[in-house]
């Protein structure tokens, strides 16, 4: 829903990329802003998915990779998210 920065120009990013695992995961509801400050009080969906994807990536966090990986991941599976894949087996 950002129509300052809408998460389409970075589909070009996406679609480049085709040797590393890459998965393009949009929260349908943000906004320009609140990825930074919350959902009405709450906190984002988006900063879970960050940090999970950062300790997955940076930390060999084995706990938190089915978030992320294969056909049937949580997020891919979550409502409030669009998410593509490519190399995520």
């Amino acid at each position: 829903m950002d129509t300052t920065v809408p998460c389409s120009g970075s589909m070009n990013a996406f679609n480049a990329i085709n040797s590393v695992p890459v998965m393009y995961a949009n929260l349908i509801a943000a906004s320009h802003t609140n990825w930074i400050g919350g959902f009405g009080g709450t906190p984002s969906p988006y900063f879970e998915a960050v940090v999970a994807w950062m300790r997955v990536h940076l930390m060999d966090d084995t706990q938190l990779r089915p978030m992320f990986y294969g056909a049937d991941c949580e997020l891919c599976g979550d409502s409030q998210w669009e998410v593509m894949q490519k190399m995520m087996d």
